[in-house]
């Protein structure tokens, strides 16, 4: 059920795209062996490989965000448990011009973790942060996303747990070697631990194909 919401959100949040001429963008990336901290796992070093989906529509000063990921989490080749997040998130310009954007933003992060050492894992947490946007050139840009995370909580095998403050942050670059078509390279991390330290943490690279509207 919780996919199929998803998939819906993505389709609206592309029809705003769509009827924002040249305003909004959208990203197909693979993330290949990110490394993960696992608690729940029990095992200190598997990784993370995926699919990774997102689009963003500004509206003058206004924007929507929305991305989503779906892989697995694997210690060598033996597979640890199905990995899941969604990020959502709107956010208003402080600094909008041709060269730089800088938005204060606020959102929601949801994270599960599927057939875990027998059971479910999910983590959520509520985001305030800030979308930076460094236009190069005309073809090229660096950005920087930024969360923090507040009123936090985690669940796994039916006991829960408020998290401490979350961290979430990505590092992109993007060029366009066509008018509306590029290729956009990310490095992300997140930073979750419960106040039992369980962790949940991610960090690597992400590449992929960028589509402008």
């Amino acid at each position: 059920m919780k996919q199929i919401w998803v998939l819906a959100l993505t389709a609206v949040m592309m029809l705003s795209c769509s009827i924002t001429a040249h305003a909004g963008s959208v990203y197909l990336d693979y993330a290949l062996n990110n490394s993960v901290e696992n608690s729940w796992a029990g095992n200190p070093n598997p990784t993370s490989s995926g699919f990774l989906v997102g689009v963003e529509a500004p509206i003058d000063n206004w924007k929507i965000a929305f991305d989503y990921f779906s892989g697995q989490d694997k210690q060598n080749t033996a597979k640890i448990c199905d990995d899941a997040y969604y990020t959502v998130k709107g956010g208003y310009a402080l600094i909008n011009n041709h060269q730089t954007r800088i938005d204060l933003t606020l959102g929601y992060y949801d994270r599960t973790f599927d057939n875990l050492m027998g059971s479910n894992g999910e983590a959520y947490s509520y985001l305030i942060g800030l979308d930076t946007l460094f236009n190069v050139t005309p073809r090229s840009a660096f950005g920087f996303d930024f969360g923090y995370g507040i009123s936090g909580k985690d669940k796994y095998n039916a006991v829960q747990y408020d998290l401490k403050p979350m961290l979430l942050y990505i590092l992109r670059y993007n060029y366009f070697f066509a008018e509306n078509l590029g290729f956009d390279i990310a490095y992300r991390g997140v930073q979750l631990t419960d106040k039992a330290n369980n962790k949940a943490n991610t960090t690597g690279f992400s590449a992929g194909i960028l589509y402008r509207f």
